[in-house]
């Protein structure tokens, strides 16, 4: 997938969910924080991600409670968490 693509995916989308059960260290969160220089969208990030140091602001929610990431998504203070990640 061309980088022009996958961008276009992430500014589709309303809510961003990265939710592994185990540690999982990859790019996904940053990239959908970097393609939405309006600063809209959601992101949900798992508690079981990465080290809390990488994500100081992070909204972490338990990938095994399915109303509290019900609840994530639909929290719009997460666009302000968005907001703020991407300026810093």
């Amino acid at each position: 997938m061309t980088p022009r693509r996958l961008v276009s995916l992430y500014r589709g989308a309303d809510v961003m969910l990265v939710t592994p059960l185990r540690d999982g260290m990859n790019l996904v969160a940053k990239e959908f924080v970097a393609s939405r220089p309006d600063d809209d969208g959601v992101l949900v990030l798992s508690e079981m991600r990465g080290p809390p140091s990488s994500w100081p602001r992070r909204s972490a929610s338990n990938p095994y409670d399915v109303d509290g990431l019900a609840a994530a998504i639909t929290d719009r203070a997460r666009v302000q968490r968005m907001r703020r990640s991407q300026r810093g």
